[in-house]
């Protein structure tokens, strides 16, 4: 019988390891990753409780169960344990188990003295939870970009009205596309500025510039040589050096042409020539440039009755047109001219170092007029009042004298503001076709019946979108 006085001290040693076996298979149970240990032949020894947590796998299910029994029975997609067996060193790798979850499981081999293996350890790490914070990590930043957009945007273009609001939506899915752009609009409306902001979001911001050439203000006869550069000598006052076109200085970039529809015929059938082959030939030359540009084109007219007589090209108009923006003139979005008339003032304050402000009247006047040279019309306006007003507080005195006798043309005629408040009333009931699910509620948010209501959806023609 062992006797536990023996002054040997086997007994203090034996609890020496029995209290250590106790502290280890504590630290071992208290770990989040899942730990395992394997024979030389793949047969599970041992196992922690984090294990069945990780792989919905019991302790009897691992321990004295051979792991290609578990990939028989498709219980695992794949063993690290037969990986190390097979190349004899630490292996990561991704497994998949019937729990659904996604783990990455390393293991490393133990040598014994001559060099063969004895046991292999794995350790087991949950990510699918570390998946789930990298998706919820995306979509945050998804979310932080839009609203870095929403912000930025403003500084871009000033947008009220809910027509400017999808024009900028719209610019702003075009931009995430590399194809080309047509934006049609009255001159002043700010075609220009839709088109920065579609190169402004689009990933050619970071690998060119935004190049733009108006159409109608270069001569035909230097208009091939702007567009395509030419070689040295090529033509009596040339430069002797030669001069790359705005193809050329916007490769990789966004090139914007203004006014496309007063481009002149033969030219017309160069530029498509361009945009089909994406290469071009500087005048005077004889070599092929190749190009990476993005075209995004502009004008005031109606392509389409052009093309229809034959004074602007099927063909271009097709490949000019793949993706349309359109947009409206200031008078069909009255509720953007006070916060236009707010920015200018502001923007010109700054600018100049003064501190000047609109009267009550004079916003009234500004507000009521029908602005026919759009968005900068008034820029130029406000610049102008906030330079040549004398006083601090720009009154109705002030304004140009069209201004206020548009008002008073209104008023003297009842037919014209007929006219207007028709106008005015198919945007109401417009909005409320799109903004109410069914046009009872549309017609009792405007107060009005039901029948009243579907007979003014009749009479405008309108129809929910």
């Amino acid at each position: 019988m062992f006797d536990p006085n023996c002054s040997c001290g086997v007994y203090d040693e034996l609890e020496k390891v029995k209290k250590l076996n106790i502290e280890l298979e504590t630290i071992i149970n208290s770990c989040s990753d899942g730990i395992c240990v394997f024979d030389k032949n793949g047969v599970g020894l041992r196992a922690n409780a984090a294990i069945k947590s990780l792989t919905g796998l019991e302790e009897e299910d691992i321990i004295g169960t051979d792991v290609r029994t578990l990939k028989e029975k498709n219980i695992i997609n794949d063993s690290v344990v037969l990986q190390v067996l097979l190349q004899k060193k630490r292996i990561t790798m991704m497994q998949y188990f019937y729990n659904g979850r996604e783990c990455i499981v390393t293991g490393t081999p133990v040598f014994n003295e001559k060099g063969e293996i004895e046991k292999i350890v794995t350790n087991v790490r949950d990510v699918t939870q570390l998946n789930k914070l990298k998706e919820e990590l995306e979509r945050t930043k998804q979310l932080y970009s839009q609203f870095q957009f929403n912000q930025n945007k403003q500084k871009l273009m000033v947008a009220e009205s809910k027509e400017m609001k999808d024009v900028i939506e719209l610019a702003y899915r075009f931009s995430q596309v590399d194809t080309t752009v047509f934006i049609h609009g009255e001159s002043g409306v700010g075609k220009e500025l839709v088109a920065q902001m579609i190169h402004e979001y689009s990933h050619r911001k970071n690998t060119g510039t935004f190049i733009k050439l108006n159409c109608a203000a270069i001569p035909e006869q230097l208009l091939e040589s702007e567009l395509f550069g030419y070689e040295k000598g090529a033509f009596t006052g040339a430069r002797r050096e030669g001069k790359p076109g705005v193809f050329e200085l916007a490769d990789k970039g966004t090139l914007f042409l203004d006014e496309i529809g007063d481009l002149y015929l033969p030219m017309q059938a160069k530029l498509l020539r361009v945009l089909q082959d994406r290469e071009f030939v500087r005048v005077g030359g004889t070599k092929p440039i190749k190009v990476d540009v993005r075209i995004i084109s502009a004008t005031n007219k109606n392509l389409e009755q052009m093309v229809n007589k034959g004074e602007f090209r099927k063909d271009l108009y097709y490949r000019l047109n793949v993706l349309p923006v359109t947009i409206p003139p200031l008078r069909q979005r009255p509720v953007d001219i006070p916060a236009l008339l707010h920015h200018y003032l502001e923007k010109f304050n700054k600018k100049y170092s003064l501190n000047k402000s609109f009267s009550p009247s004079a916003m009234m006047h500004l507000m009521k007029y029908s602005w026919p040279g759009n968005v900068r019309e008034l820029g130029n306006l406000v610049e102008r009042l906030v330079l040549i007003t004398p006083a601090d507080r720009i009154t109705s005195e002030d304004l140009p004298e069209k201004i206020c006798t548009e008002d008073r043309h209104i008023a003297e005629n009842p037919g014209d503001l007929k006219k207007r408040l028709e106008i005015l009333e198919r945007k109401i009931i417009k909005l409320a076709l799109q903004k109410y699910e069914n046009t009872y509620k549309a017609a009792k948010a405007l107060g009005i019946s039901q029948p009243t209501f579907v007979r003014k959806v009749q009479k405008y023609n309108l129809r929910k979108e």
